[in-house]
């Protein structure tokens, strides 16, 4: 994975994570980068637990 985000990189490829984590974004990338995915590899992160937040914060779904 480090090695395929690297080669993206230097492609000048922009790298968005996608994870159905339901934590937020951000502990999932300290934890990525943790383990030895850099940081440069990626753009940003959106997860599960993201898009249920934003989906509880504005409710514009009549299900929320």
């Amino acid at each position: 994975m480090v090695d395929c985000l690297r080669q993206l990189a230097e492609r000048g490829r922009r790298v968005v994570l996608l994870s159905n984590s339901g934590k937020l974004a951000e502990p999932n990338i300290a934890r990525l980068v943790g383990i030895g995915i850099p940081r440069s590899g990626f753009v940003t992160m959106v997860t599960s637990g993201d898009v249920a937040r934003e989906a509880l914060a504005t409710r514009h779904d009549p299900w929320f």
